[in-house]
């Protein structure tokens, strides 16, 4: 399991709202967001996106752990929950954030990541198939593990990896996505039989040949 690195961000409290205030902020570098506490108000804050985005490339998922500093409000330590991206260029629109309890347990969806190249696909040509991205696990925040990774070397045609595969610590980490859910497979490659070209080819040469028949015009 990942140790998880902890970043420290500077933040400033937003006083105003709406579209028109979020879009002068992004001009000027800055991310409108937004913190939720159990049992108190949600707190809207500004934070550098350069900075943001630095840190968000250091991790495998957007859902990390971070310490932000609320000028004036003190340190707070939140999780990522949700990142709003622009559908064209990817910047980042809007931050959602989670204030936790380092005693309370919470859920997050965690990435699955594959490791290695399975025989069945670089010694029989079979092609492998991810079928899931990412599962939900239930844990403190200091169990978050950074991704769930599975060695899919050893898979042959036909077969496939479950995510009870993962090697979770049960007394640490409760698995709330399926556990029998494949999360990847390696299919056979798709050959074309000699006997179905042949069948393209006599296709082929049955059709009817148009002839165009220019007549003379009488004059």
């Amino acid at each position: 399991m990942a140790e998880q690195a902890v970043a420290v961000l500077v933040a400033q409290p937003r006083e105003k709202n709406g579209t028109s205030h979020a879009r002068r902020l992004r001009k000027q570098g800055q991310v409108p967001g937004i913190i939720y506490a159990e049992g108190t108000e949600a707190t809207s804050i500004q934070v550098s996106e350069h900075l943001f985005v630095q840190e968000l490339r250091n991790h495998a998922s957007e859902h990390v752990m971070i310490d932000i500093e609320i000028m004036g409000m003190g340190r707070k330590k939140v999780l990522v929950k949700d990142v709003q991206h622009h559908p064209l260029t990817r910047k980042i629109l809007h931050v959602d954030l989670q204030a936790v309890s380092m005693t309370h347990t919470l859920k997050i969806s965690v990435p699955i990541e594959l490791e290695g190249e399975p025989i069945g696909v670089s010694q029989f040509g079979g092609v492998l198939e991810q079928l899931l991205r990412e599962a939900d696990v239930e844990c403190l925040p200091t169990d978050i593990p950074e991704s769930l990774v599975f060695d899919v070397s050893g898979l042959g045609i036909g077969e496939g990896i479950t995510l009870d595969a993962a090697g979770l610590d049960p007394a640490k980490i409760t698995l709330i996505t399926d556990c029998h859910i494949a999360v990847a497979h390696v299919s056979a490659p798709r050959v074309v039989q000699a006997d179905e070209m042949a069948a393209e080819g006599e296709e082929e040469a049955g059709q009817p040949e148009v002839i165009s028949e220019k007549k003379d015009t009488e004059a």
